[in-house]
């Protein structure tokens, strides 16, 4: 597979669990998996014993730990879904999003926005778009 294939594979295990924490409360913590250089996957969580986390501490965290798996060649890809607000494109408006950051060791980054709204506790997805990601794992 092409690092881009390996992320879309890794993007496809992470999106499911947002739009579950999404119908069920209506927001979620950041959280991430990674894939293992065998090609699996591995969900990798931070808990700093605060109930209430912020959100940057949480994505923060996540990427030092992906950062030292990296190093010591453990992954060959990485994944940070967060729930944000973004402009959208196609509205010009600000919207909600779940935004997948993924990176791959083969110099591929891309952060995926999937704009959302919440009707009758069900998620509806709007136009997916990406934009170039940042080198914080594989640096």
């Amino acid at each position: 597979m092409t690092p881009k294939q390996e992320c879309e594979t890794l993007m496809n295990e992470l999106l499911p669990v947002a739009e579950k924490m999404l119908e069920k409360y209506g927001e979620f913590f950041p959280y991430g998996s990674v894939m293992n250089s065998d090609g699996s996957i591995r969900a990798v969580a931070y808990y700093d014993g605060n109930e209430h986390p912020k959100s940057q501490d949480l994505m923060d965290q996540l990427t030092t730990i992906y950062h030292e798996y990296s190093i010591k060649n453990q992954i060959k890809a990485s994944g940070i879904v967060y729930d944000a607000r973004v402009i959208s494109p196609k509205t010009n408006a600000k919207t909600d999003a779940v935004i997948i950051s993924l990176e791959h060791r083969d110099n591929y980054s891309v952060q995926v926005v999937f704009p959302y709204s919440i009707k009758n506790k069900k998620v509806v997805w709007d136009d997916i778009f990406a934009q170039r990601g940042k080198v914080d794992v594989f640096k």
